[in-house]
């Protein structure tokens, strides 16, 4: 299993959490990441985090699910049980706005739950690794990538030049499959 290193810094203040993904990107570190108890508006821009396609595939599938609402309605009234209702037209298309909205709504909520766990990569793990149970209550954490130990000390001695006094360093990966219990022939 390959190794992948991170050195992430720790703090409380969501101010000075925006201003460290600045000063990371601008001191030329790529590829980074955060961890937020909650939204902080405008983290995408500092810490260069990009568009996402999630909100695409959910505007395909509410397209999708309208047009397919349209059709199972259409194929229903027109084609496969047609039932004069009063002289009235088989193809109503005002009746069938409803059962299309909803449709379309159900497709693309299915659809943008679906690529949240795909794009997150939220599937179950059970040798996943925990950075740090606060950072789900109330701590901020910048992760900056280093592939090997002089990237390591540049990340620390960034983070600890400015003024983030809790940095930690840890190998990313899952935990080997030994170390959570999950190894043939050894007993839990």
């Amino acid at each position: 299993m390959g190794s992948k290193l991170m050195v992430a810094g720790f703090i409380t203040d969501p101010r000075e959490f925006l201003e460290l993904g600045e000063k990371a990107r601008a001191r030329g570190f790529k590829k980074l990441d955060c961890i937020m108890p909650y939204p902080v508006h405008g983290f995408e821009e500092a810490y260069g985090i990009g568009w996402s396609w999630i909100g695409l595939a959910a505007f395909i599938a509410l397209l999708t699910g309208w047009g397919l609402g349209f059709l199972m309605q259409y194929w229903m009234h027109q084609v496969d049980y047609p039932i004069n209702f009063g002289g009235r037209p088989h193809l109503n298309a005002p009746a069938f706005i409803p059962v299309t909205f909803e449709c379309g709504i159900l497709l693309s909520a299915l659809t943008t739950l679906g690529s949240l766990i795909f794009a997150g990569k939220l599937f179950p793990h059970p040798c996943l690794k925990v950075v740090r149970a606060r950072c789900s209550d109330d701590l901020f954490a910048i992760l900056i990538p280093a592939n090997d130990g002089e990237e390591r000390a540049r990340a620390e001695a960034f983070l600890r030049e400015t003024g983030v006094k809790d940095v930690e360093s840890f190998d990313a990966a899952y935990m080997d499959r030994t170390q959570c219990g999950l190894a043939k022939g050894k007993s839990a």
